[in-house]
């Protein structure tokens, strides 16, 4: 719930500190984490950050914003 308030509120929250996961990952999401991982290892934040917004936005809120309004969202996650 808080993610999701985050993502649909984003000039209200400025920080989130998730202390649990999900009890049992499907694998969309254990695929999508374990490569937010590997690229955060990599030191490649912005290009980690595209699919942890990807897994918090739902479809209707993908399709809202411009291309600009969505790589400033990415850049705020980064």
């Amino acid at each position: 719930m808080a993610v999701r308030a985050a993502t649909q509120h984003p000039g209200r929250i400025t920080a989130l500190v998730l202390t649990a996961g999900f009890a049992v990952a499907d694998p969309v999401l254990s695929l999508t984490a374990q490569l937010i991982a590997f690229l955060g290892r990599s030191g490649e934040l912005t290009t980690a950050a595209r699919p942890a917004c990807l897994s918090c936005w739902s479809q209707t809120e993908l399709a809202e914003p411009s291309a600009a309004e969505i790589d400033a969202r990415v850049a705020g996650t980064r």
